[in-house]
Parts: C-alpha cells; structure tokens; sequence
C-alpha cells in the first residue's frame, strides 16, 4: 500500500514548482511515528531524486523529547513555516500531505498555519494524491 501512495504523491509532487516539500502527517507523541514520518521522507527524497523533502506534524510530535528521536526534534508545520518566513524564504515551498483518506482537520490545520504566518509571499502549493 505504502508504494500506491508513494507513487501516486510522487506523480502529483513531480507537478508542483520545483522547490522545498514539507511532508506533513497529523503528528504523534509517540516517537515511532516520528521516526516512520522521517523515513517517508527519506524515501520520498529518493523518489523525487535528491528534491528536500522535510518531515513535519500538524502537532503533538514537537512535545516528543529529542532524545527519543536520535537527538533532533520533530517539527511542527507551524514552526517550520514561520522558520522559512523569519529567514526570508523566498523558493517554492510544497505541502504534501501523507494521510489516508479526506481529512478535515488537515485541510483547517493547514490553513491555521499558513494563516498564522500573516501573509507576505505567495501561498505554499498543495499536493494531494
């Protein structure tokens, strides 16, 4: 199942602007699924051939201590985004959102942060397989 998704967010990512993909799952506070979210983007890098794709949570996964996930901490898209405004990111930026079947809250969770961040650029593309 994992490749029917991987190829099909391979296909719709090819399709967005070259740039950064902010692979974002609903976020855990276990750190197993943390580490799961980092391994889907270490694939889906090699799948798109070397493209920066960085593993981020809508929540929860930025309370699990680094420790417990090899010393880094898990990202938040929230805290990524406003990472990427404060350093005056000017690049394409593509959210790729790894979830199963339509998601409400990802869709809310979304634009909450894109909304926080106050505007000043264009809006982030959206992937969906």
């Amino acid at each position: 199942m994992f490749l029917i998704i991987a190829t099909a967010l391979v296909a719709v990512v090819q399709q967005a602007p070259p740039g950064l993909v902010l692979l974002v799952d609903n976020g855990s506070r276990r750190p197993a699924s943390t580490l799961a979210l980092r391994g889907a983007a270490a694939g889906l890098s090699a799948l798109l051939d070397g493209r920066e794709v960085r593993p981020v949570s809508l929540g929860f996964s930025d309370s699990v201590p680094p420790a417990a996930l090899g010393g880094v901490r898990a990202r938040t898209l929230r805290a990524e985004l406003a990472e990427l405004a404060a350093a005056g990111h000017t690049g394409a930026v593509t959210i790729a959102p790894l979830f199963l079947g339509p998601s409400g809250g990802l869709r809310r969770g979304v634009d909450d942060c894109i909304a926080a961040l106050g505007g000043g650029g264009p809006p982030p593309e959206r992937a969906a397989a």
